[in-house]
This record gives C-alpha cells, sequence and structure tokens, in this order.
C-alpha cells in the first residue's frame, strides 16, 4: 500500500473555488484509479488557507 499527505497553500479568496474543482477531481481518482482507497482533503484550522490532500492506494 502507498500513502501520501501533500501539504497545499491555496491562494486567498481562491478556497471555494479549489474546493469545488478538488472534488471533482477527486471523484475521478476514486472512480478511475485502480486501488485508490482514500482520496481526500482536509483544511488547516491553524493555518487557513492551507489544505492537505491524503491519498492511499494499493
Amino acid at each position: 500500500m502507498i500513502g501520501m499527505i501533500v501539504r497545499l497553500n491555496v491562494k486567498e479568496g481562491k478556497s471555494a473555488e479549489f474546493e469545488r474543482v478538488f472534488t471533482m477531481e477527486a471523484q475521478s481518482v476514486r472512480t478511475n484509479e485502480l486501488g485508490n482507497h482514500l482520496y481526500e482533503l482536509f483544511k488547516s484550522r491553524i493555518q487557513p488557507p492551507a489544505a492537505s490532500c491524503s491519498a492511499r492506494t494499493i
């Protein structure tokens, strides 16, 4: 199993657009990438507008 957490810095004022696009792409990854078990976005409460992407694949 391969797992990763990626920290992203989202431009100020672009959070809503980023979340919308990420949600669409995440659905595509979960549907089309064989072995994908997790592809999610987590928002930082401490350092907004930072976000983390977590993925897990066999």
